[in-house]
């Protein structure tokens, strides 16, 4: 037997609007959750530019205040010894009592070059032709960062910080040593998982880098490293992150500015960014599968039950063949359900109504059965004594005469018993045995 098709179309039209549902409400979850990590990895890298900036604010705040009392001294006409006083007390308070970090002060003073830390340069040593002269007189007068470079005894990444004074000719200048920054981006790298973290300058040179081999390179100019290809993708972009394929593999680049157009940078795996969602794919194709096998055990136990109703319907119309009429009958709320009935003088009787099912059926035959066998065949139909008379039998008959002069035979046949003895579900069955008309 096949299943209806209207009921495989209702059912085909529930899966597929299901799964439209499900699939809009994943695609939204999907973009709130990328959209979410996305913001959450701009925060990391954010935070982190913070604590470097932090770190140069220092340096600059520091080249700031010593200038500024330089160029009081200048000012005063204050000879170049007490300059240079000054300068050897600054570096060894800086250095021992303010930050580590910081190597010392130097500078070039009404044209001559002073020392903090007591370095005396070679006789050919010209300081106008330094990257910290030239980048101080570039800056016109703004603490400025000179781009750092790597110390070739230590490896160490330094950098200088300069400001030319008021008469348009002395610096005043600073080495700070980087290894703080650097040590603290080792850090966040392994704290928050990037493939690697890193600080470039404004012109594309390795400030700090979380793979200390990638320190000083230049980026404008390397094309093989990871950080290379992500600085170049990063020069193409507007915004804070940027995506990019390096060996095969897709990963994230998002960046932060920092001051002097510095920038800090984080790089994850693109499916860091994705990888809750395959918690959430699985959920939803589980999802797809359990309403799936739902649906077809529903179609199945519809295929069963309109199997099983056919059966039915074709032991009832064989049934309906000898008897004249079955009713299946609830002995607990004395209701009635017709299985079959072919005399519509029996069906006018009845009615709509399935309830008083004693009160019917004695009211039906009442109607049919001959004044002679009326007492027999209500004897016979009474409820009260039913169990009784049907207890360890199949089923139990009598016969009477109809008004028309038809012999019938009745039948009770039990259906159902309760766990107490009670009876629960009673089959009422009406044959002609014999035409006499």
């Amino acid at each position: 037997m096949k299943i209806d098709r209207k009921e495989i179309t209702k059912y085909f039209l529930m899966f597929v609007g299901i799964f439209f549902v499900l699939a809009v409400n994943f695609y939204v979850l999907f973009v709130n959750v990328r959209t979410n990590a996305i913001i959450g990895k701009e925060q990391e890298i954010y935070k982190a530019a913070t604590e470097y900036n932090y770190f140069f604010v220092e340096s600059v705040d520091a080249i700031k205040l010593s200038s500024e009392k330089i160029e009081a001294m200048l000012i005063a006409k204050r000879p170049l010894d007490e300059i240079l006083s000054y300068l050897e007390k600054e570096s060894s308070a800086y250095s021992k009592s303010i930050n580590d970090n910081f190597t010392g002060f130097y500078g070039v003073f009404n044209g001559k070059y002073l020392d903090g830390v007591g370095w005396v340069p070679d006789d050919d040593y010209d300081p106008y032709e330094r990257p910290w002269y030239i980048a101080a007189a570039e800056a016109e007068g703004d603490p400025t960062f000179v781009t750092p470079y790597v110390d070739s005894q230590t490896g160490t990444v330094m950098m200088s910080v300069s400001r030319m004074l008021s008469d348009n000719d002395s610096v005043v200048s600073m080495d700070v040593s980087l290894s703080g920054v650097q040590k603290r981006l080792e850090e966040n790298t392994i704290d928050h998982e990037w493939k690697c973290g890193m600080i470039l300058d404004s012109e594309g040179i390795v400030v700090a880098h979380s793979d200390v081999d990638e320190l000083g390179k230049d980026y404008k100019k390397e094309k093989d490293s990871i950080g290379a290809v992500a600085f170049e993708s990063m020069r193409n972009i507007k915004g804070n992150n940027c995506s990019f394929k390096y060996k095969g593999m897709n990963y994230l680049a998002f960046i932060s500015e920092m001051n002097d157009d510095w920038k800090a940078v984080s790089v994850i795996r693109s499916r860091q960014i994705l990888g809750s969602m395959t918690k959430i794919l699985l959920i939803f194709l589980l999802t797809l599968v359990a309403i799936f096998s739902i649906i077809i055990i529903v179609l199945i136990k519809i295929r069963n039950r309109q199997q099983l109703a056919f059966e039915t319907d074709n032991q009832l119309n064989a049934l309906a063949n000898i008897y004249s009429f079955i009713y299946l009958i609830n002995m607990e709320d004395d209701s009635f359900f017709e299985m079959a009935d072919s005399s519509r003088e029996i069906k006018q009787l009845v009615g709509d109504s399935n309830k008083d099912a004693q009160y019917t059926l004695r009211s039906v035959m009442d109607t049919i059965t001959d004044v002679r066998y009326k007492k027999t065949i209500f004897d016979f139909i009474n409820f009260s004594t039913l169990v009784e008379r049907l207890e360890d039998k199949v089923s139990i008959t009598r016969d009477f005469v109809t008004n028309s002069n038809q012999r019938c035979r009745a039948r009770f046949v039990p259906v159902e018993w309760n766990e107490d003895g009670t009876l629960k579900f009673v089959i009422w069955l009406v044959e002609i045995v014999e035409d006499r008309r």
